[in-house]
């Protein structure tokens, strides 16, 4: 079961971040993420779907489907290392795009 941003936030919080992050629309192909990036931006999906991707030895390996309502660069948002999977847009997406703070 995917965890939901909204549903895992009060409703004051959930309404600040989408005051503070930008809107994104992305078309179906477009990668959003590439794996091995040094970015640090944080997306959540607000409609449309994105396929999780990483290289092997065999070549791309699918690891997942991105939804509506899921969070996607939570990681690399954190813990600052490079991107660990490439993400590309499946179906024309919606997001909303929240940058990491400069220290």
């Amino acid at each position: 079961m995917a965890w939901r941003l909204e549903e895992n936030l009060s409703s004051e919080t959930y309404r600040h971040l989408l005051d503070i992050a930008a809107p994104l629309s992305c078309p179906q192909g477009a990668v959003l993420i590439s794996e091995g990036d040094e970015s640090r931006t944080l997306f959540i999906v607000e409609s449309g779907s994105l396929i999780v991707s990483k290289r092997t030895g065999s070549g791309e390996r699918q690891l997942g489907i991105i939804e509506a309502g899921d969070v996607v660069g939570e990681i690399a948002f954190v813990d600052q290392r490079p991107r660990s999977a490439t993400v590309t847009i499946r179906e024309d997406a919606r997001l909303l795009k929240l940058g990491h703070a400069a220290k």
